[in-house]
């Protein structure tokens, strides 16, 4: 079954507030609700469909950070890919399955580094 969207739902009855169900539905509507496994299986799970994002990619250590941009910053990325750059903002963890991280930044703010140099993939 190909899922086109997830979402995360409630904790199972008798479950810590902590731990939540994923609800997966398909294209005709239908609902599958999942719980246990690891959290990575139920945020990557084959079937969900891909949400296209912006990741920052920390170097050295090639850690990567989700971006939660506004449209102008999409245009500023768009247009500096596979440059250095800063940002300001606010991290947060994630907390819907459709996070592709586990720390995000909602980002107020980016500018190109002085030192512009590509970054190597």
């Amino acid at each position: 079954m190909v899922y086109v969207k997830a979402k995360a739902g409630p904790a199972n009855v008798g479950d810590s507030t902590l731990k939540f169900t994923v609800h997966y539905f398909d294209k005709g509507g239908n609902l599958t609700i999942r719980s246990g496994g690891t959290r990575a299986w139920r945020c990557n799970n084959p079937g969900d469909a891909a949400n296209p994002c912006w990741l920052l990619r920390i170097e050295p250590s090639k850690e990567e950070i989700a971006l939660c941009l506004s449209e102008d910053l999409r245009d500023f990325c768009d247009k500096h890919i596979g440059k250095q750059i800063s940002v300001e903002g606010a991290l947060f963890p994630e907390h819907t399955t459709h996070h592709p991280t586990c720390v995000l930044i909602h980002v107020k703010k980016m500018e190109l580094n002085s030192a512009e140099r590509p970054i190597s993939p």
